[in-house]
């Protein structure tokens, strides 16, 4: 391309233009905001926190904090008008309009802050005891003893300290077993207090109270002398009048022998007047709750004035004992199982309560056993 003498001298001149005016427009790169912020009494303000938004804008395009002797210093790469915030506690916070030009590279702005005492509403701070001593009673708190990986109360009894468990659901204290395990001051099981141990969801208890010298009749409460204990177990407000409880199913496919299957349910309902505790279990895999019910059954207390009906017994229609090798007892137990259990206590006054106490087992048991002596 081959450009004539004026067409060249037009784009020349064109060139130095555009040169000059690129050189010569003013360009805006960044101006500081700088000053010290004090306090009426000339005290320097530390750790003051400066924002800066445009004007009519909520947006923060840029904060600093001031440092220990007050000085603070913020950089923006705006143009217009702002508004330039410091707040500090203990201080009012105070707002300052700002206009930054293109001309402007540092803006010098001193502050005085005025003083406002901190005002903290009333803070109430409660942490209940995990244990707590009152005279024969030991108090203990659920909550301060829940890890979350609890189901019944049995589980919550095995860390409880000073309270043992066996593996069968025996509670003691020390060297002593448990007189019984009440629910809001009554008793249910006395000593088949298993029944309710092992199957009562830990979510609606409270607290668990441990009663020493423990006595069946209150009228002889500091008088009679006695190495009994007992638990006494205190629920939730919101578990108190209302009706709740859990259900276990499982089943299994066996090609070998018949299906095996384990149905569990327990629904309770605790109230003032009335108390209702209703269990039921149904399986063939060798769990055994004959032995929770055992006291049940058969009634051993000795004779005390604040009992009525005991060392009642009912007697089964058949019973068959054999020979059982020493193995695990689910292993060898063919059973067909089926508990029901329903239990109610009602208040008819202060002084007079009514307990009821009903019992279905029927229990199908198949043994055999195959010797081999080869010569």
């Amino acid at each position: 391309m081959i450009l004539k003498k004026n067409e060249l001298k037009n784009v020349v001149r064109f060139l130095v233009a555009i040169t000059l005016i690129i050189h010569y427009s003013p360009v805006f790169s960044q101006c500081k905001i700088v000053g010290t912020i004090k306090a009426e009494n000339n005290q320097a303000v530390q750790f003051a926190n400066i924002f800066i938004m445009p004007e009519n804008s909520q947006e923060i395009i840029a904060f600093c904090s001031s440092d220990e002797n007050g000085n603070y210093e913020l950089a923006t790469n705006k143009i217009g008008k702002f508004n330039l915030t410091f707040s500090a506690l203990s201080f009012k916070k105070l707002i300052v309009p700002v206009e930054i030009k293109v001309e402007d590279k540092r803006i010098l702005e001193n502050i005085i802050l005025a003083s406002q005492p901190l005002e903290l509403k009333e803070v109430v701070v409660s942490r209940d005891r995990a244990v707590i001593m009152k005279k024969d009673t030991v108090v203990f708190n659920a909550s301060s003893f829940l890890q979350g990986n609890e189901q019944v109360v049995e589980d919550l009894l095995r860390k409880l300290p000073g309270l043992s468990v066996s593996k069968d659901g025996v509670i003691t204290v020390g060297n002593q077993e448990v007189e019984k395990v009440m629910i809001e001051g009554d008793d249910f099981f006395e000593k088949g207090y298993k029944m309710l141990t092992k199957n009562m969801p830990v979510s609606p208890v409270n607290k668990i109270e441990l009663l020493s010298h423990y006595s069946n009749n209150k009228l002889l409460k500091g008088i009679e002398k006695t190495d009994k204990v007992a638990l006494n177990i205190k629920l939730k407000d919101k578990a108190k009048q209302q009706w709740f409880g859990n259900l276990s199913l499982g089943y299994g496919l066996d090609n070998d022998v018949n299906n095996r299957y384990n149905i569990q349910s327990n629904l309770m309902n605790f109230s003032k007047k009335n108390k209702f505790y209703f269990f039921s279990n149904l399986n063939n895999t060798g769990d055994k709750y004959d032995g929770y019910i055992e006291n049940l059954i058969h009634q051993f207390n000795t004779d005390d004035e604040a009992n009525m009906g005991d060392k009642q017994s009912a007697y089964s229609f058949l019973s068959l004992n054999g020979y059982t090798p020493n193995l695990d007892s689910k292993r060898v137990n063919l059973n067909d199982s089926k508990i029901l259990s329903l239990n109610d206590i009602y208040v008819l006054s202060p002084k007079i309560k009514i307990k009821f106490i009903g019992l279905l087992n029927s229990e199908k048991n198949d043994f055999y056993r195959n010797i081999y002596k080869i010569f």
